[in-house]
Formats: C-alpha cells, structure tokens, sequence
C-alpha cells in the first residue's frame, strides 16, 4: 500500500470514528438529570474530525461546542470560521474558557458570536445569561489573558517552535503565553521590586534565548527564558523608573538592550558584559515610554516615544539622531515596535489616546487611519509572523487585555460594524413606545441620545441632540397624555425631556443645577404627577415636574460631595422615596412630598457610592441595592434605613453600575457591572450570587431592565450595548 492511499485510510478511519463520536456528543437529560458528553468525547472529537478531513458543524454542532477542550481545539490551527463558523467567537471566548463549567462557556460563547455579527449558538442547560444581541466590537482583536496592570508585551519564538507573547506588568511580574493556543506558559517571572514596565527578548551568543525588562525600581534584568531564572546581577544606571526596552544586534556581533527611561533618556547595554556603551542618548523633552529596534539600509537603529507625543529614531552605530521626530498621536506615545519583511518596513505605536498608529519606517509617513478597539490607554506594542506568514501586532491596554491586530488588514472597524458603534456609553434605560416595540435608551460621551429596537439592536432613528457636553444619566417614563419620554442628565449642568416617538426635546432645559447632572430617575407622585430626580456634582437632588418643566421645592441636600446615583420608589402607602448614592460614600432616602431626608445616612460602603437601584420583595419589602468602589454590592431596608445582611463580594474593580429585576420563578435579583470588566447577578433575599460571572470586552458603564416574564438586561460597555434575557431555569 502506497504512502497515499495508508493516507487515504487513515483518513477514512478517523473520519468514522469521528462520525460515530458526534452522536455521542449531545448533552442529554435523563429523569430530570442532566449529563454532558463523555470526557474522550470533550476531548478529541475535534481532533478525529480534523484528522479526517470533517470538522464541520454537522459533525462538531454549535450546541457541543461549549463543553470542548478549547486548547485542544486551537492547537489545530483551524483558520477564523473556515471550517466552523463560531471559530472567532471561540478565540475570542478562550481567555474565559473553563473545562468544569460548559454553562459559562456558553455564556461566554454566546456573547461573542453576537458581538461578531454571527448567530448565537442555543443555550444548554445551566445557563444564566442568554445573549440576544450585542452591537459589533469595533476591533478585530484577540484577548489572550488577564493580567493585573499590563504595562509591556512583546513576542518571540521558543527552540520548539512555539510563538509566544511576553507580558509584563504592575505585579512586578512577567509572563509567556502561547500565541496558537492562547494559554499562559510556565511560571510568573519575578525579581523586580517594583512594577515591570518592559520586556524584550534577545539570543545570546551562547543560543540562549533571554527577556530583558525594565522596572520602576530603575533597572534592567536580564530572565532565561528555558528555565525562567534571572541572569546576573541588575544593570543600573538610569536615575527614574525604566519604562521601555528593546534589543538588537550590532554589527560587530554584539548582543545589545536598548532602555528608555522617566529621566528622558535612551541607554545602550552590552548583554555580554552589562555594562552601558556610550552616552545616555538625549532628545525627548519628556519621559521617555517606549522604544523598539530595527534594521534601516542595512543598519541597526532604535526608535523611541514619549510623553512629549513623538517618535524619534537613532542610530545605534553612531548613537546620533536619525531625521526629524514623528508626530500625530494626541497624547504620550506609551508603546513602541517595528515589522520589517521583504515587502513591509512599519513602525507602530501606541498611545494614552487609545489608538495604535502605523508608520513607514523608511519614510516617516503615517500610514492610514488610527486603530481603535482599546477601551484605554493603549500601554505597549509588538509585532510578529505568525507560521501561516502573516503579519500581526499585539497590543497591551490599561483596560486589562492583551489584542491582536491582523496587520494586512490595516483597520479596525468593518462597515457592517461602523453604523452600530457610538461613543462611550454612559447610561442606559429601557421603555415601551406607544406603538408595542420595546427600545433602550443611551446616552454618551457624544453629548447626544440614541434608541435602539430592543428586539434587533438596531439604532431606531437619528441621534437625539440638544446636550453640550457628555450626557451622563437618562432615564424613561410614560407621561399622563400617553407620550413615552426620556429624561436626560449631562455635564452641561441640565436636565432635559425627550418625546421618544417625535425624538424631539419637550420644552426648555431644566435648569437649577450648578454643575454636572450625574445621575437622573423618575416616579409617579401620590397625586398623579410625573417627577423626575436628579443628582448633581452640586451635592444636591432637584426634584422637576415633568408636565410642567419646573422644579419642585428647593434643593435636597446633605450630602457632603457629588451624588453619582439616583433611583426613586414608593412605600406601600403611597409615600414617594428618594434613594441617592454620593461620592461622600453614603446612601440617602428623601421623602419626595416633603422634600426632607428620612433619617441618617446609611454608611457601610468604604469608598464613593457608584450606584444604586431600588426594589419591592415578594414580601412586599421595599429593599436598595448599592454599588461603590470598594468592589461591594450592599443592601438596604428601605422602610428602617438599615443594612440587609452582608456585603454582596466578588468583583475585582468598582462596581459602577446595578439593576434589579423578577426572575420567571419570582426571585427578586439585583445585576452589577464593575470596572473588572464583568457583571454578576445576586439573590436579593440571600445575598448569594447566582451563576458565573459574564466577562465583557470592556468595563460596562450602564445596566438597565426591561422586565418581562424573562427579564432582559441591557449593558453598556465602552461604544457598545448588549441585550441579555436571564432565565437560570433553562
């Protein structure tokens, strides 16, 4: 038998056996008893369907594919959607991905199909968070992993062949991840006493393969890479912390590490002997935050970026200037690299104006528009080839993630995506017009409004504009004539009222506030009356008659600093509450009638109070839920003033943004978003949180409920909204 045709067979073999595994692949419930896929199945299903030329969805469902190995999966270096279409929803769900909880994996999945504009997979059981929809990210980028204050990436290739990332961070330490697989490699890289800020690799003379970073304990460490042990003594010298390094070989064989510093300046080291060569090089008028090295007509150079906002290049045989300094960015240059091929020499940078910029090495020329896709300071670069020959960038964010860039594409945002992207979100609310559909209302940094069709998460109709600044708060209401109408807050110190079904502004701005409107509610007065409640950074609640456009009474106040968080409710009399959430750290509750604060400030929070929402229990309990940025989830008795159990714990960052809503079963639950980039949902009568956490792309800013007899979320997170139906009983 001849080597194609034992091919041809070996082939055939998988492909059946593959066939044969995928009927056993489906989950299956048996007396109410749920079991998922054997763990052989899990396992190497992909791997025998790949093996035999079928890895498809007929073979490899979209309802298996959350209790999969993932790493397993990618190892197969199947391309973006060729072979199955969810394949970028996957790679962008890997740094999520867990083996003993195929529920979160679904939720993660299901997520990212419909920020790619693909279709959801269906849910499986155990499922909390079920996406509808999510308005397309506006990157093509990949998140690898998570770690702790990222402040420097770069790539490499290992002896076996493996491309890998390096990153280095404000935990003082660095880390390797696998490029095919997205996994981390090894242990942290651990010696610098203070935040790691860069890292670079180099090969020795010897063949080892190294990292240099650079610290803000103002050295330079050389790490062997094959056995992650630190390499002699710290190379000093710079008198600032050490915020960039690179590395290159000279003419003369010489392995070099290129640092730039806080103190302006660039230092050449020769990884041979660690000592300096040469001078400091001086330029910059600021800080130094990035360089990178390259080959320019035969030469090696450096290039260098700094708060001063320019590029600038040197060359490391003269260590002289090269030209003039490259300038574009809006803000510092924080991360610097070099791609030079046959056919492409390109520098690209990264700023604290969130973009990266791609430049013409030989030229100096920007090439292109800015790319977007970071929802922060974008603090480190690097660029490499992958195996199939293409060319890529990676980037390092503040926002907690670590992206890849296709550098053959040379943008970020596709047309299909561009129409449903609008500024940061700020707020969120959602209504019923009077024609039955079902819209979110938002509110950003563009100082304007937009609907969204709730079912489709198209944007219904044009922006709504009248704002001069940031609109920060908006919430909706049915006035007594029928019409629905938002409520908006901005930092232009006003409130105005919206006719949704017009998108035209009813009446004159309300105005009252002496500095920004932070946070805006509404509620129906014992007298039929629609009120609105605003909070400002004047430290007070205002209270407006919507029918009229005028203030009610004087300003509430008590609060010692901005009031960030509005909701409003009614006691079972009737009585009108005001709750507030202040940057002084307490909870408020206002007798609206009166207009007077009910008893003491409820304390407990550690820090400002972010947000708030108010709910009424089965029991007929009227309870408020708090967030602040202590990480704490906190409830409150309405009717006494007191605290409701312990502090709701599990997030890693602020919590910003809380909701409530009625599960199908009759559970009251509250939902917070946190600047940890998830949001989680909590049991308002334990106090217990219910399922997995939903990671998001970036920070949400904004939760708001439609409540139905599944309860739909929408959450704002950085340029994007997302529709989410909660149903834990699927």
């Amino acid at each position: 038998m001849n080597s194609a045709r034992a091919e041809h067979e070996i082939a055939s073999i998988e492909a059946r056996i593959a066939k044969q595994l995928s009927e056993l692949a489906a989950a299956r419930e048996i007396d109410g008893q749920h079991f998922t896929p054997s763990a052989y199945v899990r396992r190497h299903l992909a791997e025998h369907a790949h093996a035999g030329s079928v890895l498809s969805p007929q073979v490899l469902p979209d309802g298996v594919l959350p209790y999969l190995d993932l790493t397993r999966l990618r190892q197969l270096g199947i391309p973006g959607g060729a072979m199955l279409p969810l394949m970028p929803a996957l790679r962008r769900s890997q740094h999520q991905w867990t083996w003993d909880r195929p529920s979160a994996n679904a939720e993660h999945l299901q997520f990212w199909a419909a920020a790619c504009g693909l279709d959801p997979p269906p849910p499986i059981p155990g499922q909390l968070w079920n996406t509808r929809w999510a308005t397309g990210t506006d990157d093509r980028s990949e998140i690898l992993g998570r770690h702790i204050g990222v402040r420097a990436v770069t790539s490499a290739t290992l002896h076996d062949g493996r491309t890998v990332a390096l990153s280095a961070g404000r935990d003082r330490s660095g880390r390797v991840w696998d490029l095919s697989t997205g996994a981390s490699i090894g242990s942290p890289l651990t010696g610098h006493t203070g935040a790691v800020a860069a890292v670079a690799t180099a090969m020795l003379a010897d063949g080892r393969l190294i990292a240099v970073s650079g610290g803000h304990d103002r050295t330079v460490r050389v790490w062997d890479l094959s056995t992650g042990d630190s390499i002699g003594d710290p190379l000093t010298g710079h008198t600032n912390a050490v915020a960039a390094i690179a590395t290159a070989a000279l003419p003369d064989g010489r392995s070099v590490a290129v640092s730039g510093s806080h103190d302006r300046t660039v230092r050449i080291w020769d990884l041979s002997t660690f000592e300096p060569i040469g001078e400091p090089l001086i330029g910059h008028t600021r800080a130094v935050a990035a360089v990178a090295t390259a080959m320019l007509s035969g030469q090696p150079v450096a290039l260098s970026g700094a708060h001063d906002r320019t590029v600038r290049l040197w060359d490391l045989r003269k260590l002289e200037p090269i030209g003039d300094a490259l300038t574009g960015h809006t803000s510092a240059v924080a991360g610097i690299a070099a791609f030079v091929s046959d056919k492409k020499r390109i520098v690209v940078t990264g700023s604290w104006d969130r973009t990266l910029r791609l430049w013409d090495l030989t030229t100096g020329e920007p090439i292109g528009d800015p790319l977007s896709g970071h929802a922060d300071t974008v603090a480190a670069v690097a660029t490499a080839m992958l195996n199939d020959g293409s060319s890529i960038a990676l980037s390092a964010g503040r926002d907690r993630t670590v992206r890849l860039w296709n550098l053959s594409i040379g943008e970020a945002t596709s047309k299909s995506e561009a129409g449903r992207r609008t500024s940061q979100v700020e707020a969120v609310a959602t209504a019923t017009l009077p024609d039955g559909r079902t819209v979110a209302v938002s509110g950003g940094w563009d100082d304007t409004i937009r609907l969204w069709d709730l079912n489709t998460g198209d944007t219904i109709g044009g922006p709504l504009i009248g704002h001069t600044s940031v609109v920060a708060a908006v919430a909706t209401a049915t006035l007594p004539d029928g019409r629905t109408v938002a409520v908006s807050g901005s930092w232009d110190d006003t409130v105005r009222v919206w006719d949704l079904d017009t998108s035209e502004p009813i009446g004159h701005p309300l105005t009252g506030h002496t500095s920004t409107v932070h946070a805006v509610a509404t509620l129906v007065l014992p007298d039929g009356r629609l009120v609105a409640l605003s909070g400002s950074r004047d430290h007070s609640v205002r209270l407006w008659d919507l029918s009229t456009g005028t203030s009610l009474g004087e300003p509430m106040t008590g609060h010692s600093y901005s009031v960030d968080a509005i909701a409003a409710i009614a006691l079972p009399g009737g009585r009108p509450i005001g709750v507030s959430g202040s940057h002084d750290g307490t909870v408020r509750l206002w007798d609206l009638s009166a207009g007077a604060q009910i008893g003491k400030p409820m304390s407990g929070h550690l820090g400002p109070v972010a947000a708030v929402a108010a709910a009424v229990m089965s029991n007929g309990q009227l309870m408020a839920v708090s967030g602040g940025w202590d990480d704490q989830v906190r409830r409150w008795d309405i009717s006494t003033g007191s605290s409701i159990g312990q502090p709701m714990t599990g997030h890693a960052g602020s919590v910003v943004a809380v909701t409530t809503a009625i599960l199908p079963d009759g559970r009251r639950i509250a939902v917070s978003g946190s600047h940890d980039a998830t949001v989680r949902a909590w049991d308002l009568s334990t106090g217990a949180p219910l399922g997995q956490p939903l990671a998001l792309p970036h920070a949400p800013s904004a939760l708001a409920t439609l409540q139905g007899r599944k309860p739909s979320i929408v959450i704002a997170f950085g340029g994007h909204l997302a529709s989410i139906i909660l149903d834990p009983n699927r």
